[in-house]
């Protein structure tokens, strides 16, 4: 009799192996059903599964295979695991049932937790809503408290034995949080390190390391046994740098790290930010069993908050309400004259207009070509002082520099214009100074950083972006905190777009650009306005537009974006607060375009 021997690889992973009597037609057939999803060769007699699909084919082994005539060995601890798994994904159908208003204005004792620290009513809520659930997801705005309250939850379950240690995985910007909160709200000094590839010291509670590192298989094995060993629980901040999923190293990592820890919590402000499909991959890292059919795209819209994740949101901050004012100007003649060269050299290539997936670089590269040449067209010279590395691509694109009547207009820009929104810039810095106000500027280009160093020298800018070191970060941002001189910070959102607060020194920003990324558009936002602010104080932030241009494109984009997002997370003030009216990160990711993008930009460049 044909049989199939099931057993457990490790605790997401079961092998079904064939006896020898199992026909090669019968193992096409299974292999076809089995791995459908994934490309197995036939000649290999044995097949790996997740066990999510397991689980989800489990009945197939009875109904189809044993009435067929087969058989069928399942070793013990498979169903052992395949229980957990059921057990997982019913606990999360169960809270996606439960009264979103079951803690309203209830309050919960968290241990060790200063007299002085004092919880909001929102964060006293979410907390016991996070004790309700299995794994928790907290997809507050930035600036809600997010790291205030996984502390307490993990204070609250070490007190009752269900965890040990803390793993924090998160950006590197995030590692100054997660230094000073257990101090400054615990008083719990001398138990946080930040990984660096050595053994951690005995006395270590909390266990700090970035994204990167995790896709270093050494340094993941070491931490897989700490968190085994230490009964620890997890936490994923800015979780949606896993949002690519299975496809994606780090998210693979981090699925391992959180089938071995004892609790799981997931934290993002901007869960979503290209859709509801981005939650797919954040809810199965975060619940390593839940099904397919607990991740349906149809049902994921539909949750709520307060049952399977909870949600500060803007309004219940009670913020006093930022300023947002776009600044628009036509290009210069100059200018123009060098976008519409642009643009008729990408239309005619039809990059836009395709969308497979092979031409994403190429495509991703046109429009971040035009977004640079919207604000400064001198990116495209590939002069020395420019960098020539932007958004992870080579830089000047060769289509930029194989144009030679293209390339005399930008050398003819480079001598004699600066860009109007250096100049605004400028101005601006100058105005705020003279009244004791300090500015943090945002571009997402290292060369329009660079330039504007230059340009605003006698504000002394403290300037961060990527390939700054921790120290030189911890030292610039120090320095802008605390130098009455240094009056403007420059950086780009993908390097300090999150993790990172500044509300207590800065209440101005000016965008000279921004991606179709509309999280790290959000996130950037909220490195001033956050929990925190007093109820008098003005918030301003100036989007600067070049009319005509591919920056309004973006506007309007992102403000389609922030819409569906807001939806989602029942959330109107997130729309009014990021639309005005009148990440590390992989390429992809910092310019966050979609199909959808791609064919707005293309229903609006004519050749």
């Amino acid at each position: 009799m044909p049989t199939l021997r099931v057993s457990l690889e490790d605790d997401d992973s079961v092998v079904i192996v064939p006896s020898d009597d199992v026909s090669a037609e019968e193992w096409r057939a299974l292999v076809l059903f089995w791995a459908r999803d994934f490309v197995t060769p036939l000649a290999v007699r044995r097949l790996d599964v997740t066990m999510t699909t397991f689980v989800e084919k489990l009945s197939w082994l009875k109904e189809v295979w044993k009435r067929q005539g087969g058989s069928y060995e399942i070793s013990p601890e498979v169903i052992n695991q395949a229980k957990k798994f059921k057990d997982g994904s019913q606990a999360f159908r169960l809270l996606r049932t439960q009264g979103t208003k079951r803690h309203s204005n209830q309050t919960v004792e968290v241990p060790n937790l200063l007299a002085s620290r004092r919880l909001t009513p929102r964060q006293q809520e979410n907390i016991l809503y996070l004790l309700d659930m299995e794994n928790g997801a907290n997809f507050s705005v930035p600036g809600a408290g997010k790291t205030l309250t996984a502390l307490c939850v993990w204070q609250i379950l070490k007190r009752r034995g269900a965890v040990g240690k803390l793993l924090v995985v998160c950006p590197r910007s995030a590692f100054e949080a997660w230094q000073d909160e257990p101090a400054d709200s615990f008083g719990l000094k001398g138990i946080t390190e930040v990984y660096a590839g050595t053994i951690l010291g005995e006395k270590t509670e909390i266990c700090l390391v970035n994204y990167e590192q995790l896709e270093n298989m050494s340094r993941l094995g070491y931490l897989k046994n700490w968190v085994a060993h230490n009964s620890a629980s997890l936490v994923i901040d800015e979780a949606h740098r896993i949002k690519a999923g299975r496809n994606s190293v780090r998210w693979n990592a981090v699925r391992t790290l959180s089938t071995l820890a004892k609790r799981v919590d997931i934290l993002t402000g901007t869960p979503m930010p290209q859709g509801p499909q981005d939650l797919k991959a954040l809810f199965s890292a975060a619940w390593p069993k839940l099904s397919k059919a607990d991740l349906d795209e149809r049902t994921l819209p539909l949750l709520s908050r307060n049952t399977v994740f909870v949600r500060t949101t803007k309004g219940e901050l009670e913020l006093p309400q930022a300023e947002l004012v776009t600044i628009s100007e036509e290009p210069s003649e100059l200018q123009g004259e060098i976008l519409k060269a642009l643009q008729d050299r990408y239309v005619g290539i039809n990059f836009l207009s395709i969308s497979e997936a092979k031409n994403l670089a190429k495509r991703g590269k046109a429009v971040m070509t035009m977004l640079a040449a919207a604000t400064n067209p001198g990116l495209l010279s590939g002069s020395k002082d420019f960098s020539h590395y932007e958004f992870g691509f080579s830089w000047p694109p060769v289509a930029v520099t194989s144009d030679k009547q293209l390339t005399d207009l930008i050398d003819e820009y480079l001598k004699h214009e600066v860009p109007w929104k250096f100049r605004y810039v400028a101005l601006r810095a100058e105005e705020l100074a003279q009244v004791g106000e300090k500015v943090l500027v945002w571009s997402n280009f290292i060369g329009n950083l660079a330039s504007l160093k230059g340009v605003l020298k006698k504000f002394q800018p403290a300037v961060v972006y990527g390939n700054v070191t921790q120290e030189e970060r911890a030292k610039e941002l120090h320095r802008f905190r605390t130098d009455a001189n240094c009056t403007v910070l420059l950086s780009n959102p993908q390097t300090l777009g999150e993790g990172v607060s500044l509300h207590q020194v800065c209440h101005n920003e000016i965008f000279v650009d921004r991606s179709y990324n509309a999280g790290l558009y959000l996130q950037a936002v909220d490195r001033i306005h956050r929990l925190g602010l007093a109820p008098e104080q003005k918030t301003t932030v100036e989007l600067l537009v070049s009319k005509g241009t591919i920056d309004e494109r973006v506007s309007a984009r992102l403000a389609t974006k922030v819409t569906a997002l807001s939806n989602f997370l029942q959330d109107e003030h997130l729309v009014k607060t990021a639309i005005p009216q009148g990440d590390e990160l992989s390429p992809e990711d910092v310019l966050g375009l979609n199909d959808d993008d791609f064919e707005d930009i293309a229903s609006h460049w004519k050749p």
